[in-house]
């Protein structure tokens, strides 16, 4: 193999995989996207191209995987439009829609649907089985901030508001971090002074194995943090024994940490847990309402969740980097994932419980804020990026609950 030809294999394969051969910096200077780099890239995507022999049998498979497909790898559709895609006659086509709803039917020559707003996912029939990839249906234009406040247009369109850091909104009952009641209350205090939103750093979820406390290197983007959650508003906590007992015996740490200029996460994400983890063991025990509240809830909007609770508790088991786990275990929907999920049920639960009080929680934060006037609420920064290793690396098989058997 000649040394272009080699180059130009490397380089078809980065392109393929979305990697640009140059691209412009902020100041206009022109970079050109070396081999090194193209490689060092594909190698993070767990494509092998470590040599030039390498990088053309993955480009190869990869022509060869991309001609066997129905659908492409994901569809860009515009919200309210319709949208056709060809190659697909006489597949059996379904369209699950972000809001529960679905499309669906037999292609004659091609598939048509008109999607709403949000992130879907498009599923077909074949000989060998389902294929699926998703679709983003975007409107073709944002609201304007006159329409998102209702206000009309001109001046009085415009609207001010505030950023802050939820882990610095210190309250007299946190442990050691800023919570989710204490989001709500500033963000009531603000209203009153006729803010329109308040914005914070992103609250998702950075994973029960790391103590990594940066929320802009998360592992998991769809799922929230749970070491915002606010204790003292769980329901059962004010009778509960063993919560008290916690706190009582981490009185002197806490007293530490509040006093602290810094946030110490690390008393503050042990104190939590420890909390979380002793009121998870009475809502069992009761079964009450909650408890069936929250049973409905995960068979309802947090199914979409299941998948990451048993990330977690994998995790606490195998290490927060999912590429170092047992081989079987890295597929959910394996065998061995769900004889985990079957075998650790009590603990996949309390990492799903922990997404249902967070989401009902920043759920009444907001409505604070509405309720005191802000035309636009809650803003929620979002990361651009996940740590490697993390759960956002990884997910459940389209239509396939990974924890079915351990409810």
């Amino acid at each position: 193999m000649s040394e272009d030809s080699q180059a130009s294999a490397l380089g078809a394969l980065a392109g393929a995989m979305g990697i640009l051969p140059a691209w412009h910096d902020l100041a206009g200077q022109l970079h050109v996207t070396t081999p090194e780099t193209q490689r060092a890239l594909l190698g993070a995507m767990g494509l092998a191209a470590t040599d030039e022999g390498e990088a053309a049998a993955t480009l190869d498979h990869h022509c060869a995987r991309m001609a066997e497909r129905r659908l492409p790898e994901e569809v860009v559709a515009t919200a309210g439009a319709e949208t056709r895609l060809g190659g697909c006659d006489g597949v059996t086509w379904r369209l699950d829609q972000e809001d529960g709803a679905q499309q669906g039917g037999q292609a004659a020559g091609e598939i048509v649907f008109t999607a709403p707003p949000g992130l879907h996912r498009l599923t077909v029939e074949t000989a060998k089985g389902e294929e699926s990839c998703p679709v983003i249906a975007a409107p073709r234009q944002a609201p304007t901030v006159a329409q998102a406040l209702g206000r009309g247009q001109g001046p009085v369109g415009r609207g001010w508001g505030v950023t802050g850091a939820l882990y610095g909104l210190r309250g007299a009952r946190d442990l050691g971090l800023g919570d989710y009641a204490d989001l709500g209350k500033a963000a009531a205090q603000l209203g009153a002074l006729g803010a329109d939103f308040f914005g914070i750093n992103p609250v998702h979820a950075r994973g029960a194995a790391i103590a990594g406390v940066s929320p802009y290197t998360p592992s998991c983007r769809t799922a929230l943090e749970p070491r915002h959650i606010a204790v003292a508003e769980v329901p059962g906590f004010e009778t509960s024994a063993r919560a008290r007992q916690v706190l009582d015996e981490n009185a002197a740490a806490l007293a530490a940490a509040r006093r602290g200029e810094l946030a110490d996460y690390a008393t503050a994400n042990a104190v939590t847990d420890a909390v979380l983890r002793a009121l998870f063991a009475e809502v069992e025990e009761r079964g009450d309402g909650k408890a069936e509240d929250f049973a409905r809830w995960r068979r309802g909007a947090g199914e979409q969740l299941e998948w990451f609770a048993l990330f977690e508790a994998i995790s606490l088991t195998h290490g927060a980097d999912w590429r170092g786990w047992p081989a079987e275990l890295q597929r959910f929907g394996s065998p061995a994932a769900l004889s985990f999920a079957t075998a650790n049920g009590r603990e996949v639960r309390y990492h799903a419980w922990l997404q249902w009080l967070a989401a009902q929680q920043l759920g009444a934060a907001q409505q604070q804020a509405r309720a005191a006037g802000m035309g636009l609420g809650l803003y929620l920064d979002v990361a651009v990026g996940v740590r490697p290793g993390g759960a956002d690396q990884v997910s459940a098989p389209p239509g396939r609950t990974p924890t079915a058997t351990s409810r």
